[in-house]
């Protein structure tokens, strides 16, 4: 995947307008791109420049064959895209070649009206910039090279990747990317120690007392700051053996909001409610791979190590209670604790008869962390709960692991017909075992401050240990000349610890068909069928357990249902559809549905939905590309509970929800040359969102426990959510010459 694609995915209209002019410089020609290859990581487009392209790639007016006129097509019937024209280095000394490139440009950006979505993973601060600089040298009798390149250098987005190494020896890459994640600009809180673990509320706003609205309180930004870096060294000292090890750091630095409550919130502002504080954000990971391969003519193999490090410098967060409840005068959160994991993997891979290939591959991770526990609560009312003595232990001694192998064999018998069988089997095996209790009597604190004002008789969580086993079957056929047909049946077996049902199973067919017999059009089908069943569902599954404690076990609906536990059938259907309107015109159109229903009264009850949407491109030549495509995205879901009266879950207390979610998309654009020196790229998108949500409830009992407001008052819908959005993006370039160009997003 590519190192930026989070870039990409981000909606490119986030940018609510800018203006950056650019001036491109080559000293050769920077029209390769660099790519580090070891681990997949790769050096990609940014939110200014989603292509990723260098400054002078630009299609190649040379790249078609001298026996083509228009581009050939990929098995899925689309055109293939234009080249891009081959990098031009310069001689410099006797053996060395070089070619560097430069964007410099200043950008001007207005309209984010201080919302954070604007700013996420990129810096829009008005000043210089440099998108895109580039260099790299290459010897040629000793297939030696260097690579650079910095995209955004010196702002907060700013992205560097380089490597070394010799062709077919050896090969050292790294890089060091930085993001901005903001949360917010315009938060307001009244906490004193904003990205620190204790907040504190300022005078004026008393402990425990009346919340104060009208204190002065001004906007600040909450944020987290992120930096990457990373080296790859790989070594092939033959041809057929590689050798590679891997270091990433991960630092993230900053403030995010968090919630959390006082006693039940809502019922009293007398007696608390819900606080939403600036979480500390002060984290490091490192990773740390080393790996061994070997690739033969009728064997290949490979074994390697993982080791990961978490350290968090916050071990909990402690705010001053704003309501005026005098039971808790502060609360508590511990934060992600510091755990390590170690992985060994393995894969083999051997040839066989039938043209057949056997894979099998097996992993084993084991996860730890130790952390010091924190006591059950910091209000002196429940002492002495109060206290880490009250802890039946002081560290968590907690670990997991987990074990997964895998095998499959492909034969292709005859040459039409081609079968492969897999298996799939997991194991994860939760080895922490604690039970909360105050001397001989089990519990822990459910609410701070709640009452009763001592802890309830509970246990702690279950072990939530799992297996699975997958197996899948499935055959491949050319029925004739053009026309492939394909089936696949799979199971999917697990085992549950701790949960609401002990065994479930889900078995799915699939069938689908490829056409490519008509020379002009691709057609692809699908249709799945996939059904779910298991053993009883218990609504409380560890309510004997806690009993047998002398603990209260806790109440669930007894006719609620988990949607990944749940009795479900599922139909899924597909259709893709390449028309091939003319030489340099392709037609595509995709559609989809999918049907869940679910056997359940209460939870999630059924979700159905689809999508279809048509795309026309048109590639005359490399001067000139347009596009034209639209989509739909309709999803509907249906949503049932009850609430509770105590231990008891009424029928009159019964309510449903429907959410109708729809998303419209619409766009064209084109890019064309303009004479010998100019390059115009125009795109529009429209984008339009709505979910209606309506809800239905047996009466107001099932709005609030403590009597909710009247039917008048209450509805049966909230307001539609609507959402438009308009974007235009341009682009102008100017190059009169190989090593000069300017340009204007």
């Amino acid at each position: 995947m590519s190192r930026r694609a989070r870039h990409v995915s981000r909606p490119r209209h986030a940018l609510p307008l800018s203006a950056i002019a650019l001036l491109a410089l080559s000293a050769g020609d920077a029209s390769a791109q660099i790519v580090l290859r070891a681990e997949g990581g790769e050096a990609s487009g940014t939110l200014l420049d989603p292509t990723g392209r260098l400054p002078f790639q630009i299609p190649d007016p040379l790249g078609l064959s001298s026996h083509r006129s228009t581009r050939p097509r990929s098995p899925s019937g689309l055109l293939y895209t234009f080249p891009w024209r081959a990098p031009r280095e310069r001689v410099w000394g006797e053996d060395w070649l070089v070619r560097a490139s430069a964007s410099l440009g200043y950008l001007g950006s207005s309209g984010s009206d201080g919302e954070a979505r604007f700013d996420k993973y990129v810096d829009l601060s008005d000043g210089f910039i440099a998108p895109d600089l580039a260099a790299g040298l290459r010897r040629r009798d000793e297939a030696l090279y260097v690579d650079f390149r910095a995209q955004n250098a010196g702002r907060d987005d700013a992205l560097y990747v380089g490597g070394l190494g010799r062709l077919g020896r050896f090969r050292v890459d790294g890089f060091h990317d930085a993001l901005a994640h903001p949360s917010m600009h315009d938060a307001r809180t009244p906490f004193l120690g904003v990205g620190t673990s204790s907040l504190r509320l300022p005078t004026g706003f008393a402990l425990g007392g009346p919340a104060r609205a009208d204190l002065a309180v001004p906007r600040s930004t909450l944020a987290i700051e992120r930096g990457r870096s990373g080296i790859d060294l790989i070594a092939t000292p033959t041809p057929a053996w590689r050798i590679s090890a891997a270091w990433r750091r991960d630092r993230r630095e900053g403030t995010r909001p968090t919630g959390g409550s006082m006693f039940f919130a809502f019922i009293s502002p007398a007696l608390g409610s819900v606080v939403e504080a600036p979480l500390p954000v002060d984290q490091i990971t490192n990773d740390v791979s080393a790996a061994i391969a070997y690739a033969g003519s009728r064997l290949q193999a490979d074994l390697g190590y993982d080791y990961s490090r978490f350290e968090n410098a916050e071990e909990r967060l402690v705010w001053e209670n704003p309501f005026p409840s005098p039971a808790v005068a502060q609360g508590q959160m511990a934060l992600a604790p510091d755990n390590h994991a170690h992985a060994l993997r393995g894969h083999v891979a051997l040839q066989g008869p039938w043209r057949g290939r056997f894979t099998a591959s097996a992993a084993w991770q084991r996860m730890e962390q130790d952390g010091a526990l924190l006591p059950a609560t910091i209000n002196p009312a429940l002492a002495p709960w109060d206290n880490v003595s009250a802890l039946s232990r002081t560290s968590a001694e907690a670990s997991t692991e987990l074990l997964v192998a895998r095998g499959e064999l492909q034969l292709r018998p005859w040459r039409p017909l081609g079968l492969r069988v897999a298996l799939r089997y997991e194991d994860r095996d939760q080895q922490t075992v604690y039970a909360s209790r105050l001397g001989a009597v089990p519990g822990y604190v459910p609410e701070d401050g709640g009452a009763p004002a001592t802890p309830q008789l509970r246990l702690g969580p279950a072990a939530f240990d799992r297996e699975q086993l997958l197996f899948l079957a499935a055959l491949d056929l050319r029925a004739a000349r053009g026309l492939r047909l394909g089936a696949e049946y799979r199971r999917d077996a697990r085992r549950w610890q701790g949960r609401e049902r002990n065994r479930t199973a889900d078995d799915t067919l699939r069938l689908d068909a490829t056409l490519r017999r008509i020379e002009w059009l691709t057609l692809r089908t699908s249709y799945t069928y996939s059904r779910r069943r298991g053993s009883p569902y218990e609504p409380d599954p560890n309510a004997a357990l806690i009993e047998r404690a002398g603990g209260t076990a806790a109440v669930s609906a007894p006719l609620l249902r988990r949607p990944d536990l749940a009795d479900r059938d599922r139909h899924d259907a597909e259709l893709r559809l390449v028309l091939a309107l003319a030489a340099a015109i392709d037609l595509s159109l995709t559609g989809r549905y999918r049907d869940d229903d679910y056997a359940a009264d209460l939870g999630l009850t059924g979700e159905h939905g689809g999508d279809v949407s048509v795309e026309l491109s048109h590639q005359p030549s490399p001067r000139w590309q347009s596009r034209l495509f639209a989509s739909v995205d309709r999803r509907d879901r249906t949503i049932a509970g009850v609430a509770a009266q105590g231990t008891l879950f009424p029928v009159d207390n019964r309510w449903s929800l429907d959410s109708e979610a729809t998303h419209v998309e619409v766009g064209l654009g084109t890019e064309v040359g303009l004479g010998s020196d100019w390059r115009l790229a125009l795109d529009y998108t429209w984008l339009h969102g709505s979910e209606e949500i309506g809800y239905a409830y047996a009466s107001t009992g099932a709005l609030s426990p403590f009597g909710g407001p009247n039917p008048l008052a209450a509805g049966t819908e909230f307001p539609d959510l609507r959402q438009n959005e308009h974007v235009f993006e341009t682009r102008l370039r100017w190059e009169p010459h190989e090593q000069i160009a300017a340009c204007c997003p």
